[in-house]
């Protein structure tokens, strides 16, 4: 579980950095990334689980406009670029009881990890303590925040206000 959640980690890392890099900063990234990655996987310690599959969920908040696509494209792409990861996009389009639904039904269907982006901070509660007691996988918010992230594995996000690419 360890191995799996230092890979999401890390994919989550270079989900955000790419989302908000420029065409020749990706590049690099993704290469530093999946090297990263690579390195991750060799290491055989002991008592690493094995992940349920080898699918991972994420969940935006919609699919409207270029940040939202751009980190759900370097999603599937750092998924692939792995080897073995195939990231799951899925689009609640602002729609709370669809995203809730989508991270039940992603968790119910075995995927190894779920990420998403919360449309409601509070609105999440519920749908994170059923996911978080009943299975034992990563839960991941990302870019937004929810009031239960003390349920959660990790927030990955973006520091806007450096201003920088």
């Amino acid at each position: 579980m360890k191995k799996l959640l230092t890979i999401l980690l890390i994919a989550a890392c270079v989900i955000t950095l790419v989302a908000c890099a420029n065409s020749t900063d990706t590049t690099e990234q993704s290469a530093a990334s999946t090297e990263k990655v690579n390195e991750q996987k060799t290491d055989t310690g002991s008592g690493a689980k094995t992940p349920p599959s080898k699918k991972i969920a994420w969940i935006g908040s919609h699919m409207q406009n270029e940040f939202v696509i751009d980190m759900a494209d370097a999603a599937k792409k750092a998924g692939l670029e792995d080897g073995e990861w195939e990231v799951v996009v899925f689009d609640p389009n602002l729609d709370l009881n669809k995203q809730i639904s989508q991270i039940e039904n992603a968790a119910s269907q075995n995927f190894a990890a779920i990420m998403f982006d919360p449309i409601s901070y509070d609105g999440m509660t519920g749908v994170v303590k059923q996911v978080a007691g009943k299975y034992d996988i990563p839960i991941i918010t990302i870019h937004g925040s929810a009031s239960c992230q003390d349920l959660l594995t990790a927030f990955v996000a973006v520091d806007l206000s450096k201003g920088e690419n």
